[in-house]
């Protein structure tokens, strides 16, 4: 049996709104997330942005998201940390 075809998906750290992460995210960095968990992400940030990257590996499935781009390839999310708020954006890459 064959995998299904997935695409890969780029997160971005956008900014640091308040306070500093504990594990150190600082705007610009960047994983791409394909099927494995990011390395040194922790484990709230993730669960977080889960929603978001398991839609964007399905080719031509659309995360809807207030405030998400119109052509849907894009969203931004928060880290639900209360202290540290990093600002997280999922981008689908082109195939």
């Amino acid at each position: 049996m064959t995998e299904p075809k997935t695409l890969p998906v780029k997160i971005t750290v956008k900014t640091v709104t308040r306070g500093e992460c504990p594990l150190k995210m600082k705007p610009g960095d960047s994983w791409v997330f394909q099927r494995q968990t990011p390395e040194g992400m922790c484990m709230a940030a993730f669960s977080a942005l889960m929603p978001a990257m398991r839609t964007f590996i399905v080719p031509g499935a659309v995360y809807r998201y207030p405030g998400d781009a119109p052509e849907g390839e894009v969203v931004e999310v928060s880290c639900p940390d209360p202290k540290h708020w990093v600002i997280y954006e999922v981008r689908r890459l082109a195939e």
